[in-house]
């Protein structure tokens, strides 16, 4: 008899002990995915930031290329500045700031959904529910992809 009673006890203590496994499994997996969701976001809006703004730098050294070449070879030896593209430096910069701003907003966010999950993890450690979870913030990520769209 105290052999079965034994064996019963386990078999429940194994049965808890899956359950919470399968609970973390969950949780976690959850974290990782919302990670991974910012993660892409981020380099998604980071890769059109970059792309327009490389588009806009070719396009403005190609027009002083062709500005040169029409001019001919004497003129721009006379006067090499006057050739030079200088517009493209603002949109270089703007893209740069724009890019800092993207990398700290998808960093933030990243330390948040891993934060949220290791709470989780704790919790369900501890055998208590986790805590309710706030709604998604997007605003801010869809603010920065409409400024890089109005930048374009």
């Amino acid at each position: 008899m105290d052999i079965q009673k034994l064996i019963n006890e386990l078999k429940a203590q194994f049965e808890t002990l899956s359950k919470k496994a399968q609970g973390l499994f969950k949780v976690s997996a959850d974290a990782g995915q919302q990670a991974l969701v910012v993660v892409s976001d981020s380099a998604q809006a980071l890769v059109k930031v970059e792309t327009a703004a490389a588009k806009d730098v070719y396009e403005i050294a190609v027009a002083s290329f062709n500005k040169a070449k029409a001019a001919g070879l004497k003129e721009v030896a006379a006067k090499p500045v006057d050739y030079l593209p200088t517009e493209g430096v603002d949109r270089v910069v703007a893209a740069a700031q724009e890019t800092v701003e993207l990398l700290t907003q998808a960093g933030e966010e990243l330390i948040e959904v891993l934060q949220k999950g290791y709470k989780s993890v704790l919790a369900k450690l501890q055998g208590k529910k986790p805590a309710a979870r706030k709604a998604k913030r997007t605003t801010a990520r869809k603010a920065t992809a409409k400024k890089a769209a109005a930048a374009a």
